[in-house]
C-alpha cells in the first residue's frame, strides 16, 4: 500500500537540472545568465540548491538536452532583452523570457519547477524595473501612465510545455497498481483461510 503511493509523494526541488540559453549579447542578458548560473537558492530544509544550471549556445542544443539528457526546463533569454529594457520608457513594450517545461520527466516536480522559475524571473523583472524607475527619477523624467506598468516590470514570462502528461497525471501510479493488488491477494487468502479454520 505504501509503495503504491510513491508516485503521488511530494517531490523536493534539489539540484534539478535546468538549461539556459542567452540570445541577448547585451549587458542585461549576460548579467541574467550569470546570476542564474551562480544561483544558490535553496528549498526549505534543503542542503542543496534548487537548480543545477547548464548553459547552452543554441535553442537546438537546449531542446536536445530537454528531451534526452533529463533536463526539467529550459530558460530562453530573448536577443532583444537589453535593448527592450533600455527603451521601455519610450516604447512601453516588454520583452519575453520563455520557460519550456519538460512535463514528461515528472509531472509533480515539473509543475513545482515551473512555478518556482516563473516566480523567480517575475521577481527579476520587477528588480530590473525598479532600477529603470530609479534612473528615470534621477534624471527627473516623468513616467507616462500608459507605460508605467511596462516600465515597472519590463519582462514577460511565458511558459510552455513539452512532452505533456495532461491526460496522464496518474500514469506513474499505474506501474505500482500490481503491487497494490498483489498485497490484497494474500490478505484475502488469509481471511478466507481463517474463516475455514475450525479449532478443535
Amino acid at each position: 500500500m505504501t509503495l503504491a503511493q510513491l508516485p503521488t509523494a511530494k517531490s523536493t526541488i534539489q539540484n534539478v537540472p535546468v538549461g539556459i540559453v542567452n540570445q541577448d549579447q547585451g549587458p542585461i542578458g549576460k548579467s541574467l545568465t550569470n546570476k542564474a548560473m551562480h544561483n544558490k537558492t535553496k528549498a526549505d530544509h534543503a542542503d542543496h540548491p534548487m537548480f543545477k544550471w547548464y548553459e547552452y549556445k543554441t535553442i537546438k542544443a537546449a531542446n536536445h538536452a530537454l528531451s534526452f539528457n533529463g533536463n526539467y526546463a529550459t530558460v530562453i533569454i530573448p536577443k532583444d532583452l537589453s535593448q527592450s529594457v533600455q527603451t521601455v520608457g519610450q516604447t512601453g513594450q516588454k520583452s519575453t523570457v520563455k520557460i519550456v517545461i519538460n512535463q514528461g520527466r515528472n509531472h509533480t516536480l515539473a509543475t513545482n519547477v515551473s512555478s518556482v522559475l516563473t516566480s523567480l524571473f517575475n521577481k527579476v523583472g520587477t528588480s530590473i524595473g525598479t532600477g529603470v524607475l530609479a534612473k528615470m527619477a534621477a534624471l527627473n523624467l516623468s513616467v507616462p501612465a500608459s507605460k508605467a506598468e511596462a516600465i515597472a516590470n519590463p519582462i514577460n514570462v511565458k511558459t510552455s510545455i513539452v512532452h505533456s502528461t495532461k491526460n496522464l497525471e496518474a500514469a506513474s501510479s499505474v506501474f505500482f497498481q500490481p503491487i497494490w493488488i498483489t498485497s490484497l491477494v494474500p490478505t484475502m487468502l488469509l481471511y478466507f483461510a481463517s474463516r475455514a479454520f475450525q479449532p478443535k
